[in-house]
């Protein structure tokens, strides 16, 4: 902006009086107010209390013991006050002074303006005036000139500061020390041994350090148009489920006859309800980053103005409130758009039913995601070897993190970092690639430090954006890490939930089951840690406790039976695909494979407390059969009955064929089974066996 427009608009005008600035204070928010006017507003409002709020922003300020005159005066203002009176009082002299002061009868209208003199001259006069030796040197101005930025500028270099000390010599040294603007002969002889510094020097270092304050609150400002223009987005998809879903129950409306029409009027009326709170969320959170982001350009706006218009000793005295206003906005957090903002839609059934349930026949409304695709973004991947995305996440400044990971060369995982525009920024290489271990998972701290881990080396790995590393600690099998609202890793392991302080000290520790494949976990506002397994969901809360347990061993609310059931089945098709395939080519290896991971019991390794019975040695019969009598009974997981079954004698004895089955009884057995049906205690299912049954028959025959 240039300093011309600002001596025009409301810059210098008191937001209270709306008048020019008198003896004008400044707020740490950077707002500014005449003294009178504020005083006004704090006896009429705030009734002597320390801290008030801002009558433009609403921010609350402390008052300094001293009250209102004891606050910052804002130099800057005054300063271009004073340039702006120069101006002004520039435009009102139309007459030429020189014939004024020849006392000539009709004197000349004033065509330029002497910037030394200070004195408004008609042509003829300005064209003697540069001919003098002692104004030669003199810079003229034409009267159409005076709104210009060259004249304003020229005004504000040749305004004088005078000595703190004597107080009648200019200003040359500005003494950091004691805060004060000397002349030479003060520095000398009051300022000995302080590290002084030319006007101009100690402003320019001044600005470099106000300018490091500033870009921050910049970025941050235009993180909060991102985030407007996002609810923005997010307004027009809730309008436009407002609009489909009113539609459907209208359509719904037309078939029903009038008995329904109440209940058609109640789902609008709940349409409107759920929209509504949906828009005041987001109108409120749109509120609060219009308010935060005008604080910051209101920081901005005002240290911008000093930075390029200040003079040295504006800069110099205004550094500090400035500085000050910069830190208090720095601690406005952005907020936080909801994980999923959801449109509306009607669930109606058939019009079949009007007759017993119009309610029913209506439907429902309920909130569905909205699959809006917000922007795409394709991240190159090698296809041989096979190269693939295992995990995608963003920080708080809006840059997009990819986890990269190849199975058949360890070498090639790696942490890709792109900005928020998706272009590369850097990448974080695979640290135990030597060892060929895994590398993946990607987790932002409270402190930016992106969180991953390495399972086969059991560790947890943490890095700096820049790729640094950080620190390194050791945690038992980590499937998973995450972090949580206070700033604790909790990582998965592979039979435990471990929450670390972030320097790697165990904090609480827990069981979880094992599992075959890996697991995900999340950490959401709560603290409660979400833990994906092969085929449930576990919902721990922050001391780790378990509280829900969704999917086909779940005991919560929720349930999720079918669909894993179906992934199930989906799950065993594949293998059963596989399992073919594998026997066309005659690979046994495979199909041995196959056949050991669907038969892989649950607990693998004994506990102790069998082990210690294992090892014992049977000793005679009584005592194995004992042993057989506890084995089966483990096995069938059943008490004895309390009375003993009465079963008669056999009638007739029959002979019991104790020959091995042969092949045709075996592959007649496997051909009898039905599909669909559970596996057996060996855990293969029917369609793992009949997949090749030739093959399965010489199985069984071998066993």
């Amino acid at each position: 902006m240039s300093l011309s427009k600002i001596l025009t608009e409301d810059f210098l005008t008191c937001s209270i009086c709306h008048q020019k600035f008198k003896d004008p204070k400044v707020l740490s928010c950077a707002h500014t107010f005449c003294q009178h006017c504020l005083q006004g507003h704090l006896d009429r409002n705030c009734q002597g209390q320390p801290r008030f709020p801002c009558p433009i922003c609403r921010r609350h300020c402390v008052l300094p013991g001293g009250g209102v005159s004891a606050l910052q005066t804002n130099h800057l203002l005054v300063s271009i006050s004073q340039t702006h009176g120069q101006v002004e009082q520039a435009k009102a002299a139309k007459k030429c002074k020189i014939c004024c002061m020849k006392n000539v009868y009709s004197p000349s209208t004033a065509t330029k303006r002497c910037s030394d003199c200070e004195e408004s001259m008609c042509g003829d006069c300005s064209s003697d005036h540069v001919l003098h030796n002692f104004s030669r040197d003199h810079k003229l101005f034409p009267v159409d000139q005076f709104d210009s930025d060259d004249y304003v500028t020229e005004l504000r270099a040749r305004q004088n500061v005078l000595c703190d000390h004597n107080n009648k010599d200019p200003v040359e040294i500005f003494c950091p020390v004691c805060v004060k603007f000397v002349c030479v002969g003060c520095m000398v002889l009051e300022h000995q041994g302080h590290d002084c510094l030319r006007i101009n020097t100690a402003a320019d270092k001044r600005k470099e350090k106000l300018e490091l304050r500033v870009k921050p609150i910049e970025k941050k400002s235009l993180r909060y148009d991102h985030f407007k223009t996002a609810a923005e987005d997010q307004k027009l998809s809730v309008e436009e489920g407002r609009k489909k879903a009113r539609s459907q129950v209208n359509k719904q409306l037309d078939q029903v006859v009038k008995m329904a029409r109440q209940r058609a009027n109640d789902l609008l009326e709940e349409i409107d309800t759920m929209s509504n709170a949906k828009l005041d969320i987001l109108n409120g959170l749109i509120a609060t980053a219009t308010a935060d982001q005008k604080q910051l350009d209101d920081v901005v706006d005002f240290s911008r103005k000093l930075i390029n218009h200040g003079n040295d000793i504006d800069v110099l005295q205004m550094a500090s409130a400035c500085e000050q206003s910069s830190e208090s906005v720095e601690t406005l957090d952005i907020p936080s758009l909801p994980a999923a903002m959801t449109q509306l839609q009607l669930i109606t059934n058939d019009m079949d039913e009007c007759v017993t349930n119009i309610n029913s026949c209506l439907g429902n409304v309920v909130p569905v995601v909205s699959g809006r695709l917000v922007t795409s973004f394709k991240v190159e991947l090698a296809k041989s070897p096979e190269e693939m995305i295992s995990h995608v996440t963003t920080d708080v400044n809006g840059d997009f993190l990819f986890g990269i990971f190849c199975n058949e060369d360890k070498s090639r995982n790696r942490i890709l970092i792109y900005d928020s525009n998706f272009v590369l920024q850097g990448t974080i290489p695979n640290p135990r690639a030597a060892e060929k271990y895994g590398f993946a998972g990607i987790a932002i701290d409270d402190d930016g430090n992106i969180v991953t881990r390495c399972q086969g080396s059991n560790e947890i790995i943490v890095y700096s954006k820049k790729g640094d590393h950080v620190r390194t600690f050791h945690s038992e099998s980590p499937n998973a890490a995450a972090v949580n609202s206070k700033g604790h890793y909790v990582v998965a392991g592979r039979s435990t939930l471990t929450v670390h302080h972030k320097d790697g000290e165990v904090l609480q520790t827990s069981p979880d089951p094992r599992n075959k494949y890996m697991k995900r976990i999340h950490c959401n506002v709560n603290d409660d840690i979400i833990v994906t397994g092969d085929d449930h969901v576990r919902v721990y809360d922050s001391t780790l406790q378990l509280k829900y347990r969704y999917g086909t061993q779940g005991d919560g609310d929720g349930q999720v039976k079918k669909s894993a059931r179906q992934d199930k089945r989906a799950f065993i098709h594949e293998l059963t695909e596989e399992t073919e395939a594998a026997a066309r080519k005659g690979d046994m290896k495979r199909i041995y494979e196959i056949t050991r991971a669907l038969s892989e019991n649950e607990e693998p390794y004994p506990t102790s407390e069998r082990q210690e019975r294992y090892r014992k040695t049977i000793a005679g019969e009584a005592e194995q059969r004992a042993r057989w009598a506890e084995y089966f009974k483990e096995t069938l997981n059943r008490p004895p009955p309390a009375v003993p079954p009465d079963i008669p004698p056999a009638n007739q004895l029959l002979d019991v064929n104790t020959n091995p089955p042969t092949k045709q009884e075996i592959m007649k057995a496997i051909k009898s089974l039905k599909s669909g049906k559970a596996a057996g205690p060996d855990g293969i299912p029917p369609e793992a066996l009949k997949a090749d049954i030739q093959t399965s028959t010489n199985c069984c025959t071998h066993c």
